[in-house]
């Protein structure tokens, strides 16, 4: 609840009142939470940014911002991505997946692990085996992962974990970053 409740106050207080008609939206789907709040993030924020959960605290309406701090609902010191990223990785939850559909910035929520196999494109349910939509489970917690990582949370070894991973790049869900052993992998940007 405290996940759900940060993002929905995130999206009251970051929301751009200058979008003519666009509302603050909770979507609830079978395995998904959405969180929609008009507006791009705020200038120079990039979206890249909020998906790593890097974005440094500036608030698109301050009077707002501290309505809520004073009846203790928000906080003014930045711990908005933090507990984003925090919160789902102490549970074992697939992090929130942050996107731009114009003119809104979506935040997408999972309640359990399964959820974030759920909702996979069925296209890409069908390149990947039962052993790798386990992985992806996994994968889904972590905002990056190695191979050494994958291997001993899948109890693989190492070059079935980096075929798999592979798998994942052709599937357009992991992009591949840096080289040979400074390799990880990131969520593709979806």
């Amino acid at each position: 609840m405290k996940l759900l409740r940060e993002s929905i106050i995130n999206a009251l207080v970051h929301r751009d009142c200058d979008v003519a008609g666009a509302k603050a939206q909770l979507l609830l789907t079978p395995h998904s939470m959405q969180i929609k709040s008009p507006g791009t993030p705020v200038s120079p924020i990039a979206l890249e940014q909020m998906k790593s959960f890097r974005a440094p605290m500036l608030s698109r309406n301050p009077q707002l911002h501290y309505i809520f701090s004073r009846m203790k609902l928000a906080a003014e010191c930045g711990l908005g991505m933090a507990t984003l990223r925090t919160i789902p990785e102490s549970l074992g939850l697939p992090l929130p997946k942050y996107s731009y559909e114009a003119p809104y910035l979506v935040l997408k929520l999972h309640g359990s692990a399964e959820d974030a196999v759920a909702t996979l494109d069925p296209r890409l349910l069908e390149l990947l085996n039962a052993e790798e939509r386990e992985g992806w489970k996994f994968i889904a917690s972590r905002p990056s992962i190695t191979t050494p990582d994958y291997a001993k949370a899948m109890d693989s070894d190492r070059k079935k974990a980096q075929r798999q991973l592979t798998n994942f790049v052709n599937a357009g869900l992991l992009r591949r970053e840096g080289k040979e052993r400074f390799t990880h992998y990131e969520p593709a940007a979806r």
